[in-house]
């Protein structure tokens, strides 16, 4: 049991990683856009968790990753207005 534990786990590092990836990488795609792409990199690896499972978690960290990106780069511009 604690083997499957691990493993969702491990899922849930690589859904979060993916996430951060798509925020740096494929910033300009709305989830819509993203969903079935991230879901075939998904499906390229062996997982425990199925997508429909995971994307939840992964859309969850996107958005956050979003929301941090978009955070930084205001407060980089306010910090360089005079």
């Amino acid at each position: 049991m604690k083997h499957i534990s691990a493993t969702r786990e491990a899922d849930k590092l690589f859904g979060f990683e993916l996430a951060r990836q798509a925020v740096e990488s494929l910033f300009d795609k709305t989830w819509d856009e993203l969903d079935p792409i991230l879901a075939k990199v998904w499906l390229w690896s062996a997982h425990v968790m199925d997508w429909d499972e995971a994307s939840t978690d992964v859309r969850q960290a996107w958005s956050t990753c979003l929301d941090n990106t978009a955070r930084k780069l205001e407060s980089e511009t306010n910090a360089h207005q005079p």
